[in-house]
């Protein structure tokens, strides 16, 4: 799914939607007839749920991006009736090796038809970075050929878009040479020890530390596109940015429109109580 890739990238065919729609089942059934399944996060919606909204997102998608006519309906119908959950003990026939490899082919042609797209598809494409990473972790899927190098391409695909963004952000270092110290990205400009005590990071760490009666700080920042930034960061922005950590300041198009702003930041009495 390299950038530059461009004669692969035309819009996917029926044929290929299809195909993808019966190897995504396949994989939900796989996962069906699995016993042991990983724990969710507080909050979220458990995981059969959060595999068949990926699967819609992803099948939806890919149907508007191609080039002849497809009723979702008739898809989801499709979907529902191949995933259909085995009962009373009926034995579930896991799919064979040319399924898994399809549907991670076809899952790269649809990355490369997003990564080509003129408007913003990285909700679209944060969606397969999902159902990758669920693949990698199940034990028929994690070893299919294509599937590990397609989860980096997207992630440095959603990088790439992310960075090109007219964002502005601020990284903030907390904590002292010698001691408890973490930094993260937050929205927009950041610069004052009051701006600093608001953001839910600094709560966190005052509640990790509650021996810490001061926190030095050293915040920057940036902004991307390449130019004078025009919005905060969203949340959906940040979250991309934050998964690659530091690295993420290197990328194309990301850079700082500040200083340094060195601060020392006093923990009012009701935090440093916790």
């Amino acid at each position: 799914m390299a950038e530059g890739r461009t004669s692969e990238n035309t819009a996917l065919t029926s044929f290929e939607i299809w195909t993808a729609a019966e190897g995504i089942a396949a994989y939900i059934r796989d996962r069906q007839a699995g016993m042991e399944e990983r724990q969710q996060q507080p909050g979220l919606p458990p995981w059969r749920i959060a595999r068949l909204g990926w699967a819609k997102n992803i099948l939806w998608g890919m149907a508007a991006r191609s080039g002849e006519e497809i009723a979702p309906k008739a898809l989801w119908k499709y979907l529902s009736r191949q995933i259909k959950q085995v009962r009373g003990g009926q034995a579930v026939e896991l799919s064979a090796s040319g399924v898994r490899c399809r549907t991670i082919q076809i899952l790269d042609r649809y990355a490369a038809v997003l990564t080509q797209s003129r408007d913003d598809c990285r909700r679209y494409l944060w969606t397969v970075k999902e159902l990758l990473e669920d693949m990698y972790l199940e034990r028929l899927w994690w070893s299919t050929p294509g599937l590990s190098d397609l989860q980096d391409e997207v992630q440095h695909a959603l990088l790439r878009i992310t960075a090109r963004q007219p964002i502005c952000f601020t990284r903030i270092l907390l904590g002292p040479e010698q001691g408890p110290c973490d930094s993260t990205f937050v929205a927009g400009i950041v610069n004052t020890a009051e701006a600093v005590r608001q953001t839910e990071f600094y709560r966190e760490m005052c509640r990790q530390y509650p021996e810490m009666r001061e926190w030095p700080s050293i915040c920057v920042v940036y902004g991307g596109g390449g130019r004078i930034p025009v919005r905060d960061a969203s949340e959906f922005d940040l979250a991309i940015l934050r998964e690659e950590g530091d690295r993420a300041l290197d990328l194309d198009g990301i850079h700082p429109v500040s200083g340094c702003y060195e601060l020392r930041i006093q923990v009012e009495p009701c935090l440093a109580m916790g």
